[in-house]
């Protein structure tokens, strides 16, 4: 069998309150189809059962019911990779994680935790990490593709190791990988794929329920099947940006926000962050100070004096090249200033950031990733954060204790 030029994955994890909304974008990729050169399978998960699909031409597909299925689990999802991958070999492989996503943001995971108390059900989001992991401690804190009848998620420890077994079966990075859910363009979430992917697709805002324009993508791709991975990730962002600016959402006078990241040339900007650390941390106390005022600023140009409804920049999550910019716009310390433009000019568009849109003025600046920065006095640290890989390089997650001494929360 001849290999085709994609093999593309949506996993609709869509056992929670996004049910109607994944049936939608569903029915999108469903329409559009498929081709010889560009092999397209689905499962989707809703608390009215399991289904995956082989898609043929437009409109035409195979369906096949499943018994059971836990869509935050490690291994259901290799599994049905595997299943959808091994179909038919391919030079590129694209998968697409839609679901509820809590990227860096504790008071969205504890709005779940309190939904399940209140439902009677005993909140266990980070349980696959244990179970997958050799029994290890549970420590992403942040999660994708949340099951409500499993009480299971992907955390960002799960899902890098997803990736990773996912990686070794094709015997290569996934091409693209795409987080169709909100807030997970962050640092920490691109550092857990680096090695086992290529590109990152995903948003640093709240994604609106409709989600991606699947009929519109997948065109796009059909269209023009040998297209690298690079382009593709260009591509979702564009028809992302097109279809919003056409749809605008009700919420925040319609701001969205898309990135694509190249994960493969992620190391410099890590590097550059690191530099930014120590110089904050080699500056303490008076550095506290320095920061706080940074992130007030981003905080208020990026929330138009308050006036947005608050999401990522609710205190936890800031986007680091604003985060950066105001550090490096003004202060005494020279190296805290060269470090912040170091940080500034790596997440300038370039071989990292492959595409960034926005809508809404507030947002003029952003650099396609946020980085988890919780101020003194707002919020205490998160405990499970020194599992990431990301604060496993030391200087970011040193630089934390040392800015907010704070007991762990």
């Amino acid at each position: 069998m001849p290999a085709a030029e994609w093999s593309v994955l949506l996993y609709l994890a869509a056992h929670n309150d996004l049910s109607q909304h994944g049936v939608r974008s569903l029915d999108q990729v469903l329409r559009a189809g498929a081709s010889p050169r560009v092999v397209v399978s689905t499962l989707i998960d809703t608390p009215y059962g399991v289904r995956r699909h082989v898609l043929h031409g437009p409109g035409s597909s195979t369906a096949e019911a499943m018994r059971s299925y836990d869509s935050g689990s490690i291994a259901s999802l290799v599994e049905t990779a595997r299943w959808a991958f091994g179909r038919q070999p391919a030079r590129r492989h694209a998968l697409v994680l839609w679901s509820h996503g809590t990227g860096w943001q504790p008071r969205e995971l504890a709005r779940r935790d309190a939904v399940r108390l209140n439902t009677g059900n005993v909140p266990a989001l980070f349980r696959e990490t244990a179970l997958a992991l050799d029994a290890a401690a549970s420590g992403a804190g942040r999660a994708v593709c949340f099951d409500d009848g499993s009480q299971h998620a992907l955390d960002a420890v799960a899902l890098g190791e997803a990736a990773r077994r996912i990686a070794r079966d094709l015997g290569k990075p996934i091409d693209v990988l795409g987080l169709d859910a909100c807030l997970m363009a962050t640092v920490e979430v691109a550092a857990e794929l680096h090695g086992p992917a290529r590109t990152l697709v995903a948003s640093q805002e709240l994604t609106p329920a409709t989600s991606w324009p699947y009929d519109a993508l997948l065109a796009g791709l059909l269209a023009a099947p040998e297209q690298d991975a690079g382009s593709l990730a260009r591509g979702i962002v564009a028809a992302c940006a097109e279809w919003y600016r056409l749809n605008p959402p009700r919420p925040n006078r319609g701001d969205v926000a898309f990135s694509a990241v190249s994960v493969e040339a992620l190391p410099p900007l890590l590097g550059a962050l690191d530099a930014l650390a120590d110089a904050l941390r080699a500056g303490m106390p008076a550095a506290r100070e320095g920061l706080w005022a940074a992130q007030r600023t981003t905080q208020n140009t990026q929330t138009r004096s308050g006036l947005r409804q608050p999401s990522k920049f609710d205190y936890q999550l800031w986007d680091a090249r604003s985060l950066a910019a105001a550090l490096g716009d003004a202060g005494p310390d020279r190296r805290i200033v060269a470090a912040a433009n170091a940080v500034r000019a790596a997440l300038a568009p370039g071989p990292t950031v492959l595409a960034e849109h926005h809508a809404g003025a507030w947002f003029d600046g952003l650099g396609a990733l946020s980085v988890y920065c919780p101020p003194p006095d707002v919020s205490a640290l998160s405990a499970a954060y020194g599992r990431l890989a990301f604060a496993k390089r030391g200087p970011w997650a040193a630089l934390l204790e040392a800015y907010n001494p704070q007991q762990h929360g």
